[in-house]
């Protein structure tokens, strides 16, 4: 035999072999998936990663009923195909659900005997990627999904399709679902309560889930919030078992008893506490899966009839758990109406693929303002018809410095940022003599982390533990009340507190540091000196000022100077020691550079704690010869939209931009937020450019489009150019000193 031959036949011996090892795994759920071509709302058709045929050398990630997660070990030259099947031919628009290990990863998409998409994702992570426009013709077919290039593991959740014709009356019933995000991404910091039926107290039996609510004290529980400087609550209205602190009769309907349900309204009497309070309420919503308490052993779940396939391809008809979902939250909604500001919705992975347009419209009755929100836990965001991210899993540097809040990038890409970190070691208070541990976070800290996501226009939302009767841990209500005081009145407009600052300049004599005192003082430390004629001098910007430190027996008198002229003699003892005393304030002094000084007379000691001055932002409005403007722009005033001045400067042609040079520690872009408005390009000085959406479907006036703090004191050049959309304008500038 001729020596060539034979290594062929050899090679395709082995090659079959391997085939025959390679066995097939059918198509799960329908064959064929028929596209449904007349739907004009939630026409998404999801072509499931899991149900398609495929070889057994993939697998599927599981983490137990009811959840299905996605589609793992899909390597080089592996493939998918579903059968499926259209009425008339159509382009489709596709959209990937996908995590890549690494950039460069290449595939092929295509209608087998047609067209395809050849395309390579070239960035890491969870991600949802639009790979291009496929056309499918009339008839059944199979869409072939293949991996082209060999360079590691790939996780796959799924495809999306819709008709390329239809996408953008899709995109504008996307625009008219989401709600204006700008109050919630103006917080810096709320709480979560994983509280309801299934709590404990400290120690022994838990009460009856009527008793339980009816017994609760929601003045006591408003107050703790407020004294942590909370500007908002998460509640849960169901989590490690389905009880709602409510009377939803619709829900009683449903499960043909009250058993579920308790006679007090508790959610709705901490809505209208809160709202008397002005802290915003938003309610968690656990769908009552109840695997951990051994599945399908819950008359709830039994109800919802959920199918068996879904757990290992994302298949299998669900429309009586969404129907029932629906009936509940949209009673809800329209309970509280207003009060409720907005759902979080926990476990993605039980919801998606969602007929979500339908599931949104019930989560916003009663309030077509309020904000939705989908957990996808590590996967890229499951919906466009959502406003915030969930946040379990933070991804805060998706929205940059100075931006609105919006994620410009990572797998939540077009909805707003918010992260929920545990306070201590668990979500919740869930069994009996169940104990909080110590807290995650110190004072500082949590202050740091909150500081750097407000930049960003990211909330945190603290989860802390309460047992049945209202308790939390001091330890973590002391971390809150630390981080409280170190925001000091810098939630008050134009005032800032400061405490370590190098500008502070001690003289005249010997000045110590006193820290971890534990005596209430701001930060935790005061400087002080015990040498007369010693002091203590700051020089600032603005219009008031106040000296801060603790009153105490061993003290005795100071005297005050603003600017060199003697303000008084003032007597800084006390009978006991009194954290955080006002030794002087001054106010209504001219806007204008100061210097405040403090020297010290008598007694054993003088101390210093802080020093809060009031630095008024100063209002540049658009007309401001100090702006200057490059390329086409024109003046429209008197346009009664509650424009800042009742005018706004504009240019239609992309490239043209603006410059601001100021002197100051930030500034602020006041504009509009409209249709016809689209990205913008905003740079500082030398740091790196940030771009921004200012798209709104509805106009939206004297909006802070972009704002940076805590610059370095000096000057400073804005630069703002227009990228996209009709229009880009400016109303005003806002600038600290």
């Amino acid at each position: 035999m001729n020596l060539k031959l034979y290594r062929l036949l050899i090679v395709i011996f082995l090659t079959s072999l391997n085939y025959a090892h390679a066995a097939v795994i059918p198509q799960a759920g329908a064959a064929p998936i028929v596209f449904d071509q007349n739907a004009t709302e939630d026409n998404i058709t999801y072509l499931m990663a899991s149900s398609a045929q495929r070889p057994d050398t993939t697998s599927v990630q599981s983490f137990g009923n009811p959840k299905h997660a996605w589609l793992q070990s899909f390597d080089s030259s592996e493939y998918l195909q579903w059968n499926v099947e259209v009425a008339a031919r159509a382009n489709y628009r596709v959209t990937m659900l996908l995590r890549t290990f690494s950039a460069a990863q290449s595939f092929k998409l295509e209608v087998v005997g047609g067209s395809a998409i050849n395309f390579t994702i070239n960035k890491a992570g969870w991600q949802r990627e639009h790979i291009g426009v496929i056309n499918v013709p009339a008839g059944q077919h199979t869409l072939k999904l293949t991996r082209t290039t060999n360079n590691g593991d790939i996780h796959l959740k799924s495809l999306e399709l819709i008709e390329d014709a239809k996408y953008s009356a899709y995109q504008a019933r996307v625009n008219n679902f989401k709600s204006d995000a700008t109050s919630f991404s103006n917080y810096k910091y709320g709480l979560m309560f994983q509280y309801g039926g299934w709590g404990f107290p400290q120690s022994g039996q838990a009460k009856t889930l009527d008793k339980q609510a009816a017994d609760f004290n929601v003045s006591n529980f408003v107050n703790m919030v407020k004294s942590t400087g909370a500007e908002y609550v998460i509640w849960s209205a169901t989590w490690w078992t389905y009880e709602i602190n409510a009377p939803i009769s619709e829900l009683d309907a449903l499960l043909g008893h009250s058993n579920r349900t308790s006679s007090r309204d508790l959610i709705g009497d901490i809505a209208n506490a809160l709202d008397a309070e002005g802290i915003g309420f938003y309610l968690y919503y656990h769908t009552g899966q109840d695997s951990h308490l051994g599945y399908n052993s819950t008359d709830w779940w039994v109800l919802n009839n959920w199918p068996s396939s879904f757990l290992s391809s994302g298949t299998g008809d669900r429309d009586t758990f969404f129907n029932n979902w629906k009936v509940v939250i949209k009673a809800m909604g329209e309970r509280y109406g207003k009060k409720l500001d907005g759902w979080f919705f926990d476990d993605g992975l039980v919801y998606y693929p969602a007929p979500f347009e339908a599931l949104g419209a019930a989560a916003k009755a009663g309030n077509p303002e309020r904000l939705i929100s989908y957990n996808p836990w590590i996967v890229a965001h499951y919906t466009d018809f959502e406003d915030l991210s969930f946040g379990e899993d933070c991804k805060a540097e998706g929205a940059p410095m100075g931006g609105t809040g919006l994620y410009t990038s990572t797998g939540d890409k077009g909805v707003y940022g918010h992260c929920m970190p545990r306070m201590e070691n668990d979500w919740g208070i869930r069994g009996a003599n169940q104990t909080i541990g110590n807290p995650n976070f110190t004072a500082k800290s949590a202050y740091n982390m909150v500081s750097e996501r407000a930049e960003r226009k990211v909330p945190t939302s603290f989860n802390l533990m309460m047992y049945e009767d209202g308790s939390v841990s001091q330890k973590s209500l002391d971390v809150l009340k630390g981080m409280k005081s170190l925001f000091g009145n810098d939630d008050e407009v134009g005032q800032k507190t400061i405490n370590d600052d190098a500008n502070i300049t001690y003289n005249g004599g010997t000045w110590n540091k006193s820290r971890n005192r534990g005596a209430g003082d701001y930060n935790d430390d005061v400087s002080y000196t015990s040498v007369n004629g010693a002091y203590a001098e700051y020089s600032f910007f603005g219009t008031g000022v106040k000296l801060i430190g603790p009153r105490d027996p061993s003290q005795g008198n100071i005297e005050v100077f603003i600017d060199n002229i003697s303000q008084g003699v003032i007597n800084t003892s006390g009978s006991s020691y009194q954290a955080m005393t006002t030794y002087f304030e001054a106010s209504n002094l001219s806007a204008a550079n100061h210097t405040v000084k403090m020297v010290k007379l008598d007694g054993n000691w003088m101390q210093l704690d802080a020093i809060t001055y009031t630095n008024p932002p100063v209002y540049i409005n658009n007309t401001d010869n100090t702006i200057t403007y490059a390329g086409t722009w024109r003046t429209s005033s008197n346009r009664n939209v509650k424009d800042y001045q009742d005018d706004v400067a504009y240019t239609p042609v992309n490239g043209d931009y603006f410059e601001y040079i100021f002197d100051g520690t930030g500034i602020e872009v006041i504009s509009e937020m409209n249709s016809d408005q689209g990205e913008i390009e905003v740079q500082i000085d030398s740091q790196p450019a940030v771009i921004l959406n200012t798209y709104n479907p509805s106009r939206l006036t004297q909006k802070t489009i972009y704002s940076q703090f805590n610059l370095s004191q000096g000057t400073h050049t804005l630069k703002v150019t227009k990228l996209s959309g009709q229009y880009m304008l400016l109303d005003a500038l806002k600038v600290t000193r």
